[in-house]
């Protein structure tokens, strides 16, 4: 069981609580309500064992600032995963999230290249990097 921190604007709900700088950057995001579900580890899930999955697997991660929770339930899981496509922030959007240099590093760990970004978010004043889907490959 974990809290999720619903925000008005449900794509940017998270089990971490919204940091200051995501209210200003995307102030229509303000508002809520916190709410308890349920949670459980991909590593957990039989219907997602490695042994019986294909050889070749696509990840995207897109949980709003919980991208290091997700890694570590699923490190068994990512043994089989070719891609990943992870939402990673170079700012900090939720309090205590991990950035762009703490997931490089926990899936470099894990055998990933980081291989470029596909789409970035950037912030509208000074044009800098907010976020970007990044690509990792296992080689």
């Amino acid at each position: 069981q974990a809290v999720i921190h619903r925000s008005s604007y449900s794509p940017s709900s998270s089990l971490r609580v919204m940091a200051e700088t995501h209210k200003r950057l995307y102030p229509y995001t303000r508002g809520g309500r916190d709410e308890m579900v349920s949670m459980r580890r991909l590593d957990d899930l039989p219907e997602l064992n490695p042994d019986d999955l294909e050889k070749e697997i696509l990840v995207k991660i897109d949980v709003q600032g919980c991208e290091d929770k997700v890694i570590q339930g699923a490190e068994r899981f990512l043994t089989r995963t070719k891609v990943m496509i992870v939402e990673v922030s170079f700012i900090p959007l939720y309090e205590e999230q991990p950035l762009f240099a703490d997931i490089y590093k926990m899936l470099t760990n894990l055998g990933f290249a980081y291989a470029g970004a596909i789409h970035q978010k950037r912030h509208k004043e000074n044009g800098r990097v907010i976020a970007e889907d990044a690509v990792f490959i296992r080689p």
